[in-house]
Formats: C-alpha cells, structure tokens, sequence
C-alpha cells in the first residue's frame, strides 16, 4: 500500500511535468495541513484553479463521502479533483467533484 508521502511526491511530480504552479501547505505539528478541511494540493492550470484531495483508490469513496458533505455544510462547492493512486497500476484514477469556475 502507498504511504501519504508517496503518493503525494508522485502527484508534485506529475505538476512538475505538466508545469502546473502548486500550493502544499507545509505539515505542522499542531494545525491541519488541510486547505479547506478537503484539499491537499491547490493547483493552478491553464483552465484555472482546482483543488486536489490525494488518496488511495482504495480510500477513494470515503473521501468522496467527506467532501460531499463539507459541500454540503458549507451550502458551496469550488472546482474539485479526488485523485485516487492505485498501487497495482502505479497510476492515478482522476474524478471531478463540484463546480467549475464561471468567468465573468
């Protein structure tokens, strides 16, 4: 099984090649390096900003679930990826969750 590090390393890397600016908030010992309480990576690409929660595939619905009900908490959503690292494949299962940004 991937560990959190891993996984997240594999994710920069991918940013890195595709360069995309990223935002990590860096681990603190007493505050939750969460951005928004769901997000681990805040990614900006031509289409704009996304926010990005790493998992496991295995893991994927669980944060499905949290997410959702944060949306449904806070009465808003953002642009939203879950990417879902599958250890077998050594690749990332991408889902969108939310709303894309509308320009005005």
């Amino acid at each position: 099984m991937a560990t959190e590090k891993y996984i997240t390393k594999k994710a920069i890397d991918i940013c890195k090649k595709n360069k995309w600016e990223y935002y990590k908030p860096t681990r603190t010992r007493w505050q939750s390096q969460d951005i928004f309480l769901i997000g681990d990576l805040l990614l900006w690409r031509p289409e704009g900003l996304v926010l990005i929660q790493l998992t496991t595939a295995h893991n994927l619905s669980a944060r499905r679930k949290k997410i959702k009900k944060v949306f449904e908490k806070i009465a808003m959503t953002c642009p939203m990826e879950i990417w879902a690292y599958d250890s077998k494949k050594r690749e990332f299962r991408v889902e969108f969750l939310g709303e894309k940004l509308k320009i005005i």
